[in-house]
This record gives structure tokens, C-alpha cells and sequence, in this order.
């Protein structure tokens, strides 16, 4: 990413405001600069067929008045009708996330379900959720998660897939959701504020929330929620929802990789970008340049080690997304699973990683990865904005709390995650110093 089209991303993103509502992700007000590249969004077939019509119309000599004014009219309701039925279900999930309430999802299973629920089991199980009066019927249920996996009668990952069974069922404008158990951070509260920095930075990633969560009358307490990465999150942040979308848990790209959309599973861009990697260093940026968005992952990366991502891409090939983005043929990633964030970590990247190494050994990579941290850290690394929206969202969860000995916890846990953000200003300042000598 050239330093003008990083200046003018940022000074864009500048302009956007973050609302801070209670345990709900700071959700921008506008529309994010990725979304401004006016890129097309596939036609459904009705509008196809119209379209058809019209051009059939028009090479048969332009028809009856009404065969030449009606087709054009028809698609121009039918584009109108579009839009604002993808407007209004973006508006409901932007109202639900920006809402300042704690909300209790209480979740049942029948019992005769529960045995299927297993470790690896993909498959969906029906189950009720309940929020508040509003009730869901037949949504399909699974167990999520590796290493912060537990079982279904302890407090599990949970993904939560509304039309499942029933077509159209939605979520608050969402079809897919995960519950993430936060096992490996007490306060609840990482994975929530570093979502907000990716987002700032300019790096496409699900939105989140907190919820409590009751299953079949058993309270487990907080969790974060997060949108499902599928059509509906791809189309919002890329414009279009048809590329490949790949999950990567604990494999490297040289790896076969989860597929979860795309009609090509033959995965030969991970292929291509996996040999480009591994081309001599004259060849391998004009390789990788011609299947990723090099500029795009470079921001990613400094991400990575700015808000010390020690379970993504770069630390432990975990925890990321892969989308071929139609638009720019370009492969883009994607944060995935951010509570182990925000603690003390290196500033230098791992060379474990296939991508990052082969990256790194570029001078030109190099040195704009060390240019980019600057900038994102003086952009996005603010210790009073950061620590004020720490404090907010504790002091939301503690009102919301089921009890004081999970309220007492997440204050003390606050409290820290403060010290580390101030902390790790301190770092990045000398690391910055000591990348100019």
C-alpha cells in the first residue's frame, strides 16, 4: 500500500466515529473506506432476465413503446428493491450491535441432542434461543473450538446457525453467530477492543459483542459474540460474496485449508500463492504481488504485532481468514480470535510462518512493514482512548455480572489489561526508536 493510499485510507477512517455502547463493539457510524471502491455486487437472476429482455427488445428493433420503457423500469425497481432489502438487513445488525444493553440468550437442547454434541462434530443439532420475548425455533447448534474447546456440560464454544433448518430465519440481520467462551481471558474484554483497532487500521473483521448465556437453564455466564465470516459479512466489507473463503486453524497455507465458501475447492490460489512464496527473492514479490493484496496483509501483520496477536497468523499460523476477493482476483486476510491479545509480546515477526517469512526476507517488505507499524501505532495505539474504552465496557459488564465473584474478577482483570495497554505503548516507542538507528 502506497503511503498516499495508506494516508488517505486512515484520514478517511479518521472521520469515522466510533460509538462506545456498553458490551457492544465499537461500530462505525459510516461506511468503512474498503467498502468505497465501488465495486460491483452480483446480479440476481431476475435482473439477469430483465436485462436480457431488454438487449433481446433492442437487437429485434426496439419493440411496442411498452416493450422498450417497461424492462427498463422493472429493473430499475427491481435494483431499488435490492439494495434496500441488503440496507435494511445491514441496519438491523447495526442496531443490534450498537445497542448498549447485556443482553441473556438462553438456549435450549433437547436432551436426546446433547450425546451428538462432540469434539469435531460438524453437523448441527436443533435447539431454541431466547432473547428477551423474542424466541428462535429450529436453530441449528454445534460445539466450536481447539484449544479453548470445552465440552457441552462445562461452558462450550458455540456456533449458532439461524437458518439451518428454517430458510430466512435470522438473528437480529444475522443467519450465523459464535459464542466464544473467552477461557483464555478472564476479562472478557480483549478480543472486543482489538476487534476495534483491525477495524480502525482498516482490515475487515467480524463484528462482536458481549452476551450472558443460559443453556437449558444452566447460567455460563459471559460471552463474547461475534458475526459468522460468511455471505453476508463478506458482502458487507468486500462488496461481493462469491470468492473463495478459507479458514485457517493451526495450518499454514502450504496446508489444505477448511473451505467455507466459493464454488472452486480445487484451492489453486493457495496453491499459486504457496510457490510464489517459495520463488527466488529477485521473482517473489512480483510472484506474491499477482496473488495477494501484499499491501493489504503488510497492514495485517502490523496489526498482528501491534496489538501482540500471540494465537494468529504470524505467532502460530491460527486463528486467521483467507478471502479471494473478486473484485482485485487478490487474496486478503483476516483476523479471526482475538482474546489473546493486548500483553507484551515482540514486535518482530516469527519466521515460522511460510507467508511472513517470505515476506520479510524482501528489503522493500521489511522496510514497509516497519514504516506501517509507526504509522498504525500512532494512528490507532491511543493509551487514553484505549484505556477509557476498557473502563466502559468493564463497568458495563460488571452491572451486568451474575454474580460479585464475576464482577470482582473482570474489574481486577480490567485493571491490568489498562497497565498493558500503557505498557505496551512504552515498547512500541522504543521499538520504533531502535528501528531508525
Amino acid at each position: 500500500m502506497s503511503a498516499a493510499r495508506l494516508t488517505s485510507r486512515l484520514s478517511v477512517q479518521a472521520k469515522t466515529r466510533f460509538r462506545f455502547g456498553g458490551a457492544r463493539r465499537l461500530i462505525q457510524a459510516e461506511t468503512p473506506a474498503r467498502n468505497q471502491r465501488n465495486e460491483p455486487v452480483s446480479q440476481p437472476a431476475q435482473w439477469r432476465w430483465l436485462a436480457a429482455q431488454r438487449n433481446k427488445r433492442q437487437q429485434e428493433g426496439g419493440g411496442t413503446f411498452l416493450g422498450r420503457w417497461l424492462v427498463p423500469v422493472l429493473l430499475i425497481v427491481s435494483l431499488l428493491d435490492g439494495r434496500a432489502a441488503d440496507s435494511k438487513k445491514s441496519d438491523v445488525s447495526d442496531a443490534y450491535f450498537r445497542d448498549a444493553a447485556v443482553r441473556t440468550l438462553q438456549i435450549e437442547i433437547p436432551a436426546s441432542s446433547l450425546p451428538a454434541m462432540k469434539e469435531g462434530q460438524r453437523d448441527y443439532v436443533r435447539a431454541t434461543v431466547r432473547d428477551g420475548s423474542v424466541v428462535w425455533r429450529d436453530v441449528g447448534v454445534r460445539l466450536k473450538g481447539h484449544g479453548s474447546f470445552q465440552p457441552i456440560n462445562r461452558k462450550p464454544n458455540l456456533a449458532l446457525k439461524f437458518n439451518e433448518f428454517v430458510s430466512g430465519q435470522e438473528f437480529h440481520g444475522l443467519t450465523k453467530v459464535t459464542l466464544k467462551n473467552c477461557a483464555q481471558d478472564p476479562s472478557y474484554l480483549r478480543d472486543v477492543i482489538t476487534t476495534g483497532l483491525f477495524h480502525e487500521a482498516g482490515i475487515p473483521t467480524a463484528r462482536v459483542t458481549h452476551e450472558r448465556v443460559q443453556l437449558n437453564g444452566r447460567e455460563l455466564g459471559f460471552y463474547v459474540l461475534a458475526e459468522g465470516v460468511n455471505k453476508n459479512m463478506l458482502k458487507r466489507e468486500f462488496g461481493n460474496a462469491g470468492g473463495n473463503l478459507y479458514e485457517g486453524e493451526t495450518r499454514d497455507i502450504d496446508q489444505q485449508l477448511d473451505q467455507e465458501n466459493g464454488d472452486d475447492t480445487t484451492q489453486k490460489d493457495l496453491q499459486a500463492l504457496t510457490s510464489a512464496a517459495r520463488r527466488p527473492i529477485a521473482e517473489r514479490l512480483a510472484a506474491v504481488r499477482a496473488i495477494l493484496d501484499v499491501d493489504e496483509f503488510i497492514s495485517f501483520l502490523a496489526m498482528e504485532m501491534l496489538t501482540s496477536n500471540i494465537d494468529g497468523y504470524a505467532f502460530a499460523k491460527n486463528n486467521y481468514r483467507i478471502y479471494h476477493q473478486p473484485k482485485t482476483d487478490r487474496l486478503v486476510f483476516l483476523p479471526h480470535g482475538l482474546e489473546m491479545t493486548l500483553g507484551n509480546a515482540s514486535f518482530e515477526p516469527p519466521q515460522g510462518s511460510l507467508l511472513v517469512k517470505a515476506l520479510l526476507e524482501l528489503p522493500e517488505c521489511r522496510k514497509q512493514f516497519q514504516a506501517r507499524v509507526e504509522e498504525l501505532g500512532g494512528k490507532v495505539w491511543q493509551v487514553p482512548v484505549l484505556t477509557n474504552r476498557v473502563g466502559g465496557l468493564a463497568t458495563r459488564l460488571i452491572a451486568a455480572a451474575p454474580d460479585r465473584a464475576v464482577a470482582r474478577i473482570i474489574e481486577e482483570e480490567s485493571q491490568k489489561l489498562r497497565s498493558q495497554i500503557a505498557q505496551r505503548q512504552q515498547l512500541l516507542a522504543a521499538e520504533i526508536r531502535r528501528g531508525k538507528k
